[in-house]
């Protein structure tokens, strides 16, 4: 187990979005990492903010239609999975991102 500082204000906000989600702080702190480790860098493209944009105010300018739903199985579909909150969800990735660490280790090996 390792301890880290984090800004305490920060930690306080980041909280509360995963509390919103279902997920507690530990969790998505791995899911991160994990995701860290298997991508060999961050997650997510890293870059500054173009300063010519105006900043998007998601309510004001997207609709539900405008939310890309094709990859998303419907309901009934027996594809797919239902997650009782969301640390289940990300419980399955953390999984799945095991899992495929492992073939890709097994291929390595070959």
């Amino acid at each position: 187990m390792q301890n880290i500082q984090i800004d305490p204000t920060l930690y306080r906000e980041a909280e509360a979005v995963f509390a919103q989600l279902g997920l507690p702080m530990d969790i998505a702190v791995t899911l991160f990492l994990r995701q860290a480790v298997l991508r060999g860098g961050l997650p997510f493209p890293v870059i500054l903010p173009d300063k010519s944009a105006s900043p998007v105010q998601p309510e004001e300018n997207l609709s539900q239609k405008d939310i890309p739903t094709e990859d998303i199985p419907a309901e009934d579909d027996p594809a797919a999975e239902s997650f009782g909150w969301m640390g289940q969800l990300f419980e399955e990735l953390l999984k799945e991102t095991e899992s495929v660490k492992a073939e890709c280790e097994q291929e390595n090996e070959k």
